[in-house]
C-alpha cells in the first residue's frame, strides 16, 4: 500500500511567537523574575547551578561592541553573563528579584524582540580557578 503526502512549506505565519510566560519549553525567554534566595543558572548543555544571593559581593554591567556583559562576584564563584539587552536582568539582580537565567544558542537571537534580553553565554568559575588563571 502506498500513501501520497503533499509537502507544504511552512510560512512564517505558521511559526508561533515566543511566549512571555517564561516556560522552559517552547519559549526563548531567558530569565524568570521573582523573589528567591537563589539564582538558578541554566546552561545550554543542560547543566544547572544555583548560587545564593547572600553570597554576592559585587555586580558589574558593561557594554562593548553592541554586546552586554554582567559580571557577578560571589564569595566562591565568578559568574559572567554575555548577550544582548541585559540591563533589565542586571536591574533585577540588583534588587534580588531574579529567579533564573538561561543560556540560549546564538542561532535563536532572531526569535526574540529587538529590545528583549538574550543571553548567549553563561560562564561559572570557582574563585580558586579564577585566581589560578590570573597568576
Amino acid at each position: 500500500m502506498t500513501q501520497k503526502f503533499d509537502i507544504v512549506p511552512d510560512s512564517s505565519d505558521d511559526i508561533p511567537k515566543p511566549s512571555n510566560d517564561n516556560s522552559p519549553h517552547g519559549s526563548f525567554s531567558v530569565y524568570e523574575e521573582g523573589k528567591s534566595p537563589t539564582i538558578d543558572f541554566q546552561l545550554a548543555d543542560g547543566r544547572r547551578e544555583f548560587l545564593r544571593y547572600a553570597h554576592i559581593l559585587h555586580g558589574e554591567f558593561s557594554h562593548e561592541d553592541k554586546k552586554d556583559q554582567i559580571k557577578l562576584l560571589f564569595s566562591t564563584h565568578t559568574v559572567i553573563l554575555k548577550g544582548y539587552c541585559l540591563k533589565e536582568i542586571y536591574d533585577l539582580l540588583a534588587v534580588d528579584n531574579l529567579k533564573s537565567v538561561r543560556e540560549n544558542d546564538n542561532r535563536y537571537i532572531h526569535t526574540v524582540e529587538e529590545d528583549d534580553a538574550f543571553v548567549n553565554e553563561i560562564e561559572i568559575l570557582w574563585r580558586k580557578e579564577d585566581n589560578d588563571q590570573k597568576g
